[in-house]
């Protein structure tokens, strides 16, 4: 009501504006050791695709910290659900790992959708072609009609 912002415990204020800046929050990519979470630092982000890089060993739980969903591989391996988000349990020691999104669901979606496109294209080139199919096809009285006048005749 009177413009300000009344955050009991903020880290800083900007613009009359309390920003409260939580102290224990997991980062990015992590491994797990010994029950001791060691951040990695992440050489590339992007919708599909994290790199990161740091000092695993075998054994280590190394995770991701994005919702888990099937699709989400991690040096080439897929990944599990830790919790809600993305791991997977190194088999080497490693100083890279990459994790990328490449869902099977996705690329069936693309492939539907493309076989729509190309047969609506066709029908619109070749629509005199189905018109008159069509056309040769109509008949004036229903089918059941047919079969009964036919079964009927000796």
């Amino acid at each position: 009501e009177h413009g300000h912002q009344n955050l009991p415990e903020y880290s800083f204020e900007l613009y009359n504006i309390s920003i409260y800046r939580p102290e224990h929050v997991l980062p990015t990519v992590f491994f797990v050791r010994d029950n001791l979470v060691y951040p990695l630092t992440v050489e590339k982000y992007s919708a599909d695709t994290v790199v990161a890089s740091g000092a695993m060993k075998k054994g280590d739980v190394v995770v991701l910290k994005s919702a888990f969903y099937p699709g989400w591989t991690a040096n080439g391996a897929s990944t599990i659900s830790v919790g809600n988000m993305n791991g997977i349990q190194l088999q080497s020691d490693t100083d890279s790992i990459a994790f990328t999104f490449d869902p099977l669901d996705y690329k069936i979606g693309v492939f539907l959708t493309l076989c729509g496109i190309i047969l609506l294209a066709a029908l619109i080139i070749k629509r005199n072609r189905v018109q008159e199919y069509l056309s040769k096809l109509s008949v004036s009285e229903p089918v059941s009609a047919r079969k009964n006048r036919k079964k009927s005749k000796p």
